[in-house]
């Protein structure tokens, strides 16, 4: 039975260990890059009123513009894949300072952030694309030393931790609620002023297709988890998923939502799309999908290299896994969780799973963007028609 676990998790590794081409990591570094880039514009814009004790009055007792005007520089330099590692730890660091503690001026994507910052540090994401490809390239002595692919865990632990586990647990949450289970949580949002940007009273109209999208936003967070893992669904979620995240970024005023979440979902884009793109632009990128296989591997530079991709490899997955043990304690906490407990009779347990998921909540929230993703749930929306008065 030993031997065959040991067999099964050895497939199951080296199906995480497929190579890809790394053009679509290249591709979200760019895009993502440019969402955070837009997120700390607006913490810079804000500073005095998010960090200030008092604002403008009592000036936050750390240097945060030092660290705000720091952090600029830093996210171009991810852009362009320039000092890729240091960047990425550095920026880590600053979301750890920002992101992973607001409070009051939270909102869902911060917690992606700490997620995806924490995985970027291990990401092979300037592979192609990049300063750093360009000069490592001036110094290499074999046009083919370096293939233009990486292991594929870089790509499903990203969608994971950046898109699944935060539909997983939202779902648990959606589910408690009759503004989603009725069709209505689509319409709830649009509806309100102060959460849509634009009138689209006559789209409110149209009774039966606002249903629809509600109802194909909550199926199409039930489903993503299972169907994540299937290639040939990726490009269903993705053009799903994707005319989501449009349609956010035109209607609410979370346009770097919005494109921070495009940014993921083109890791869903087939393979064999980047390859086609990667032949198209071979001077650029050097990559060649057929020459992958004839590597020079006898090369002591490209089996050192292939030494450093395992270990990244086996870092991302084992941090991918910590996310999901932490999400899975945090949905615990969920009203859904209770009440299927409850029917099956471990109530207790689950109760017990609930009190550790709180008491690890400050960790998990932080470090590794952890927590309870209650997005636009009725309770959102309690006593908002106290805060109008029309004049």
């Amino acid at each position: 039975m030993d031997q065959v676990g040991m067999s099964q998790a050895g497939k199951l590794w080296d199906h995480f260990l497929q190579r890809r081409s790394a053009v679509g990591l290249a591709l979200f570094r760019v895009v993502y890059s440019l969402a955070l880039l837009g997120e700390v514009s607006e913490l810079i814009w804000f500073r005095h009123l998010i960090f200030d004790p008092v604002p403008y009055e009592i000036p936050a007792s750390w240097p945060v513009d030092l660290m705000l005007f720091v952090w600029i520089p830093v996210t171009v330099c991810l852009m362009f894949g320039l000092w890729t590692r240091l960047m990425t730890i550095l920026n880590y660091g600053f979301t750890l300072m920002t992101f992973g503690v607001f409070l009051l001026w939270e909102y869902h994507i911060d917690y992606v952030y700490c997620g995806i910052n924490l995985l970027l540090i291990f990401v092979p994401v300037e592979e192609v694309l990049s300063v750093d490809r360009i000069r490592r390239d001036r110094m290499s002595t074999s046009s083919k030393e370096w293939a233009c692919s990486v292991p594929r865990i870089h790509y499903d632990a990203l969608i994971f931790v950046g898109i699944a586990l935060v539909y997983f647990d939202s779902v648990f949450h959606k589910l408690s609620t009759r503004m989603w289970t009725e069709g209505l949580g689509l319409w709830q949002a649009l509806a309100l002023p102060h959460t849509s940007i634009v009138n689209v009273g006559w789209l409110l109209d149209q009774e039966w297709l606002m249903y629809f999208l509600g109802y194909l936003a909550l199926v199409f967070e039930c489903a993503f988890l299972p169907l994540m893992w299937i290639d040939r669904f990726r490009p269903l979620l993705l053009v799903i998923g994707a005319g989501m995240h449009l349609g956010i970024l035109c209607a609410f005023p979370i346009p770097w939502f919005a494109i921070g979440m495009l940014s993921l979902y083109l890791l869903l884009v087939p393979d064999q799309w980047w390859k086609g793109i990667a032949s198209k632009t071979e001077g650029f990128v050097r990559s060649n999908p057929t020459d992958v296989a004839e590597i020079q591997t006898e090369s002591s530079a490209w089996a050192s290299r292939q030494i450093r991709g395992r270990s990244q490899a086996a870092i991302v997955g084992a941090i991918a896994l910590t996310c999901f043990v932490l999400q899975s304690l945090q949905t615990c906490r969920s009203p859904l969780a209770h009440t299927i407990s409850s029917k099956l009779g471990c109530s207790g347990f689950m109760t017990n799973m609930a009190q550790v998921a709180a008491r690890l909540h400050p960790l998990s929230r932080r470090w590794f963007g952890a927590t309870p993703h209650t997005v636009y749930l009725f309770f959102n929306y309690n006593d908002n028609n106290k805060i109008y008065t029309l004049v």
